[in-house]
């Protein structure tokens, strides 16, 4: 293990359609461990399960902290892998496949669900709010954006 002694525990999760219920089933597996856990997980999936962060408010007082590291790629275009791509503006791809998540403000969504929230563009910038956040003791979120 690159930092030295044993690897620390890691578990994965699929979600329903692949990115449903990844934030919850993260916020239970860290209740279950009892041990600090970071979720890594795209825009797009957090927004599948945005919802599941507000689960951290009901947990006990004593429940390890949180940190779920968001990868804003403004929703990675996914589907512009399938075949209908090649057709764009003919088939409408834009309007009907097209997963931009540049319009949803993560801090705002942090702020909403009382989590706090640290947001970096460079690996620099990342390795410094990740580090404060894993080392602040309390559920947050990183948003490391990427282009």
């Amino acid at each position: 293990y690159p930092g030295g002694g044993a690897a620390p525990p890691a578990a994965c999760n699929r979600g329903a359609s692949g990115i449903d219920g990844v934030v919850s089933t993260a916020v239970g597996y860290a209740d279950g461990s009892g041990s600090p856990t970071t979720l890594l997980i795209g825009d797009l999936a957090s927004l599948h399960d945005l919802n599941g962060f507000h689960t951290l408010h009901g947990r006990r007082a004593d429940a390890p902290p949180f940190t779920a590291v968001v990868v804003n790629n403004n929703g990675g275009g996914i589907f512009s892998f399938l075949p209908v791509a090649k057709h764009g503006d003919e088939v409408g791809f834009d309007e009907f496949f097209g997963t931009p998540t540049e319009a949803f403000d993560f801090e705002a969504g942090a702020a909403a669900f009382g989590i706090g929230h640290r947001a970096a563009s460079s690996y620099d910038g990342f390795v410094e709010a990740y580090g404060a956040a894993a080392a602040g003791g309390a559920d947050s979120m990183v948003e490391a954006v990427v282009t």
